[in-house]
């Protein structure tokens, strides 16, 4: 063999070999692409996957918040909706409610997601027309399996009841999930697409998580609206108490005055009369003795008569009443009294005039035994239908917060003479800096202030 033949022929061989690992190289790198697409794609699917389940925690949370700052339960129901098909884009929601004159029966009287009003009014008008037992239709079988359904395809479903109507208007998947308290179905939420699309398994979790929290807030709302039942309740039973306390109070005022008052009255005339004769020389001292202490019982009487239920209050009305009690107890007590009253030109409801002038009289007492207070104002106006009644003291407060007692006692009585009458009460107090005490009636039954008691510490 020539010397050319074997440099070609070596030649050839590298060139085979070059060509293989060149191949090889191709191989490698198709796999590495491949390797790296197939990671991509995993990537965008796990991103995709984790979107999706943010997504839905995101809703979970949102649905969550709303619903538990809702005023009410159909305010509740209706943030559900909106989350659900604003998350899913399904344009149609709506809430079933299980009613409460039967056992398992679904009504349509709950609230409406539509994306697109006249759209899908003709489906709303069908559903509203239905009623569904347990097991009939989307909404009845959510009631009886007690766990979320999800249909495909409505149009092929003869268990849909409402397939002629959603297939107008080409809804096709459906998809709904009980309200649970408890063990109990309280309502049903469906919802609907455009799409006969396959169960969503992250779909139906979400789907009984919300059912589970709506569940919640409907008995937490329902506790509340049966506490403000019982409280509405308590306050009347509260109300007539105070109005038979107030009659019976008139009641013994009068015959104190009336009877036991004239009665004293009449023996100490006699006494008189019997000291004035001379007849009983050698007694007079015993006669002066007990005419003076017939003047203490018919003063005593008086006062009690006062206290119990002034007839000024009866007779001239809260402004005169608010005087002269609150100078009575300025004498009693030695403090200066500086007082500013208006004079009213219409006679005030009886029930503010007595809730007004008991929680005068319940402030003053916490003065005259509590406050040692050198200078008290009280302050009787009235402005917008608004009647005000402050009384201060620069005596020695205490703190609100761990009141104790029977002044606790009298805060709360004053708080609730207030709130009976449609107003409100509050109290400003700090140690060694006096006491506030104020109480806003309105004249007119239907104009009821906001109900708070103000508290102020140091």
């Amino acid at each position: 063999m020539s010397g050319g033949s074997k440099v070609n022929l070596e030649t050839a061989g590298q060139l085979e070999q070059l060509k293989r690992r060149v191949a090889d190289l191709e191989d490698l790198t198709q796999r590495l692409q491949a390797q790296a697409d197939e990671e991509r794609a995993l990537r965008i699917r796990q991103h995709a996957a984790f979107e999706r389940q943010h997504g839905f925690v995101k809703l979970l949370e949102t649905v969550a918040v709303a619903a538990n700052e809702a005023p009410s339960v159909p305010a509740a129901l209706r943030i559900a909706l909106e989350g659900v098909c604003g998350h899913t884009g399904w344009p149609v929601g709506h809430v079933f409610v299980v009613e409460r004159s039967s056992v398992g029966r679904l009504v349509p009287i709950g609230p409406w997601y539509l994306a697109d009003p006249p759209r899908y009014e003709s489906f709303r008008r069908a559903t509203e027309e239905m009623a569904f037992e347990v097991g009939r239709g989307l909404p009845g079988l959510a009631l009886e399996r007690r766990l979320p359904v999800w249909k495909v395809n409505l149009s092929s479903d003869p268990e849909f009841l409402r397939a002629a109507q959603a297939a107008a208007i080409g809804l096709q998947a459906g998809f709904a999930f009980p309200i649970m308290v408890r063990d109990e179905v309280v309502a049903v939420l469906e919802f609907y697409g455009h799409e006969p699309e396959p169960p969503d398994d992250d779909l139906i979790d979400i789907g009984r998580h919300i059912g589970t929290l709506l569940g919640r807030i409907v008995e937490r709302k329902h506790a509340e609206d049966a506490l403000r039942v019982t409280r509405g309740q308590q306050q009347a039973l509260s109300r007539r108490l105070l109005e038979i306390q107030e009659l019976e109070r008139s009641r013994i005022a009068r015959e104190l005055h009336d009877q036991i008052g004239q009665a004293l009255t009449a023996v100490k005339l006699n006494l008189e009369a019997i000291q004035h004769m001379g007849s009983a020389s050698g007694h007079a001292a015993e006669i002066n003795e007990s005419i003076t202490a017939i003047d203490q019982a018919i003063e005593q009487v008086r006062t009690l008569s006062f206290e119990l239920r002034p007839a000024l209050l009866d007779d001239l009305g809260l402004a005169v009443a608010v005087g002269s009690y609150a100078r009575r107890q300025a004498a009693k007590a030695g403090f200066e009294l500086r007082l500013s009253v208006d004079r009213f030109d219409d006679r005030i409801r009886k029930d503010v005039e007595t809730a007004c002038f008991r929680i005068l009289q319940e402030a003053l007492t916490n003065v005259v035994r509590h406050a040692w207070a050198s200078i008290v104002e009280v302050e009787l106006h009235e402005s917008n239908s608004i009647l005000d009644l402050t009384v201060r003291d620069d005596g020695a407060g205490f703190a609100v917060e761990s009141r104790e007692g029977a002044r606790q006692l009298g805060l709360l009585g004053m708080r609730e003479r207030a709130q009976n009458v449609g107003g409100v009460f509050s109290v400003e107090s700090e140690p060694t800096k006096g006491t506030t005490v104020r109480a806003r009636l309105p004249l007119h039954a239907a104009n009821r202030l906001e109900r708070r008691e103000t508290h102020r510490t140091v």
